[in-house]
């Protein structure tokens, strides 16, 4: 009612009678009702921000409104960040192997793809969240069918979430915090121990999962043998050394016509490959077209060959291709001369192997002096002597972890496993796939390239199996998990909730 009309009310009952004393009394009564009434929508409004506040401090909206659904499974935003984490992680490590302390900024979530993954769109934090989400359909499905055919934690899958979430309680102490305090840090708001450890679990159920189906298919000699001579081309490694007459040489810079620099780059390729009768031949030839560079070698798949080097790939792949065989190839940027040195079918056996590395300091200018290279040499004999006095391979796996620079296998007793010819730096792989090499044996070599310099003591494990085999039985295993897996992907449908805004992707 408004003020006019009340006013006009009481207008009227004091017309018809109504005294000023009942008046008063109605108008203070009146008054009263809104005191009472705006009261209550102030009170009802404090409770609710009150409410929103508690379910916002209390992390409800992270855990339990669905931000994503794969299958039949709803997960919750703190899940997705604990999964995004582990994707993250994966993909971080395995950048860091290439990149090494630059992967930092080659990540960047606020950048595109365009150089890593030749995307000129997509963002990292797109790639990452996609990775995820692809990651979370494989998982949810994989553990369906674990727990569906009755597969149950292992010790060992008991070990690797204790682990982890060992590890991690031992950061929160270094950090001066609680583990469910630095879990919220690292992974986002309502992720806490009890909610790590489920998802830690159910990604190690599936992965062990995974691992028993892939285990599980096995193939025949005649089976690995056809699939190999089918996929040859794909399999084979092929060596060959190239040199790249750039169109932007110095030599032609008084050339203003980009028709005639292509030209004449080409004609120097000619020149360079013109009756070349062996390899000193090919080498000594570039360096007389420019005496400051040199051809460089390649031992390379032929399925990589195809992927990164098309322009001359099909030249090299050529059924009929001889040791010392030449050509030249033109490409946008210049023309390369090639040199074939040859094709290795890979029949032979991988190897395992130890090794020390004592590597030579660089001094100020980034140079390995003559005194840091006998430093070094003179570091890697005293352990070789220590390690004579009990020539074991378990004493020399304790020296390795004591002493070797290599981080790759410094905490491992300096082993690697299944070596493949060319893996290692060159005067390694002289010296383990040199003829009658036989277990036991040791070397002090020296090695390096574009990262470092150094001496490594090195011990001979023994053989393992035929490359050629391992190739061809790879292949098979992968192609038969996949069509496994894309046949268990097909019914996992993946879709955002609308938790899915709270998902912080930290």
């Amino acid at each position: 009612m408004s003020a006019s009309q009340e006013k006009k009310n009481r207008s009227e009952e004091r017309g018809a009678g109504v005294s000023k004393k009942q008046a008063a009394a109605d108008e203070q009564a009146l008054a009263s009702r809104r005191f009472w009434r705006n009261t209550i929508l102030v009170v009802a409004v404090v409770a609710v921000i009150a409410i929103a506040a508690f379910i916002i401090n209390s992390n409800l909206f992270y855990t339990k409104l669905t931000a994503v659904t794969v299958g039949d499974t709803s997960y919750s935003a703190a899940e997705v960040d604990v999964f995004y984490r582990s994707t993250y992680n994966n993909i971080y490590s395995s950048y860091e192997e290439t990149y090494g302390d630059l992967v930092s900024y080659i990540i960047d979530t606020s950048t595109a793809l365009d150089e890593q993954q030749y995307s000129e769109t997509q963002t990292w934090a797109d790639y990452l969240l996609e990775e995820t989400l692809s990651n979370m359909q494989q998982i949810t499905a994989l553990y369906d069918a674990a727990i569906a055919n009755g597969y149950t934690l292992t010790e060992d899958d008991e070990a690797t979430v204790a682990d982890q979430l060992s590890s991690i309680e031992l950061y929160a102490s270094i950090y001066g915090m609680n583990a469910d305090q630095y879990i919220a840090q690292i992974y986002g708001k309502g992720v806490d121990s009890d909610l790590l450890e489920s998802v830690l679990t159910r990604i190690v159920i599936a992965q062990s999962y995974a691992s028993l189906i892939n285990d599980g298919f096995s193939y025949t000699a005649d089976e690995k043998d056809a699939y190999y001579a089918e996929h040859a081309d794909e399999l084979d490694y092929i060596s060959y050394y190239y040199y790249l007459v750039s169109v932007d040489n110095e030599s032609f810079s008084t050339l203003e016509d980009d028709d005639a620099k292509v030209s004449t780059a080409h004609e120097a390729a000619e020149e360079i490959v013109a009756d070349v009768s062996d390899l000193d031949g090919f080498i000594a030839a570039a360096q007389e077209f420019d005496a400051s560079a040199a051809p460089s070698l390649l031992y390379t798949s032929g399925s990589d060959l195809t992927d990164y080097y098309e322009s001359y790939s099909a030249w090299l792949l050529d059924a009929s291709r001889t040791e010392g065989d030449t050509t030249v190839v033109d490409t946008d940027g210049g023309t390369y001369a090639l040199y074939f040195v040859g094709r290795d079918d890979n029949d032979y056996n991988v190897v395992d192997m130890r090794h020390i590395l004592i590597e030579v300091e660089a001094n100020e200018d980034y140079e390995y002096t003559e005194e840091a290279q006998e430093e070094a040499l003179s570091t890697l004999q005293a352990i070789y002597d220590e390690w004579l006095t009990d020539p074991t391979e378990d004493y020399f796996a304790t020296l390795a972890e004591e002493n070797s620079d290599d981080t790759g296998s410094n905490t491992n007793g300096g082993l690697y496993e299944n070596v493949t010819r060319h893996q290692m730096v060159t005067a390694i792989d002289s010296f383990l796939f040199e003829e009658g090499a036989e277990a036991g044996d040791t070397a002090i070599v020296f090695g390096e390239n574009g990262y470092y310099q150094g001496y490594h003591l090195v011990y001979y494990v023994g053989e393992g199996a035929v490359y050629r085999d391992s190739l061809a039985e790879s292949a098979l295993r992968s192609a038969d998990y996949n069509a496994y897996l894309d046949g268990l992907l097909a019914s996992y449908d993946v879709s955002k909730g609308s938790g899915a805004r709270y998902v912080e992707m930290s």
